[in-house]
């Protein structure tokens, strides 16, 4: 979907026309959807999900899947190494795509001390105008929030 809203807007910036950083791109949007995703997914069901269903964290859930989460975040934290984005000087749908799973990262309780690239770069993506216009926190209900906390 992102790809084909960028070639739709002509959005360049957000995808741009060189092979190179399409490739790029593209690298992001496979690793996001084949392994990131579940990697942040399992954090979202126990610590999300769970609370809102009336049900407690399986804490042994969380302790099996961390070290996959710590590999996944440590490729990551690697790629954001002396860098704002991932592909480019500037946002791209990779970015959008690879933060996505994270969208709820404090609620979801998302194991980030560790990785200041990481910390850095979601919080850079949360002030994107696009970001900020398809937050979903502010339309969560207030009792569903304190379920959460």
């Amino acid at each position: 979907m992102l790809v084909y809203g960028a070639e739709k807007t002509g959005n360049r910036t957000a995808y741009p026309a060189d092979a190179k950083t399409r490739a790029d791109i593209t690298r992001w949007l496979l690793w996001e959807s084949s392994k990131w995703f579940a990697g942040c997914y399992v954090y979202l069901v126990q610590n999300v999900v769970n609370p809102i269903l009336d049900s407690t964290p399986d804490q042994a859930v969380l302790d099996e899947h961390g070290p996959a989460f710590h590999g996944m975040a440590s490729i990551l934290e690697a790629a954001l190494e002396g860098r704002e984005w991932l592909c480019a000087d500037n946002p791209t749908i990779a970015d959008i795509a690879v933060a996505a799973p994270m969208h709820l990262h404090a609620v979801q309780k998302l194991p980030l001390d560790d990785y200041p690239n990481i910390r850095g770069w979601i919080a850079r993506v949360e002030g994107l105008p696009c970001w900020q216009n398809s937050d979903p926190v502010p339309h969560i209900p207030a009792e569903l929030l304190a379920k959460l906390a």
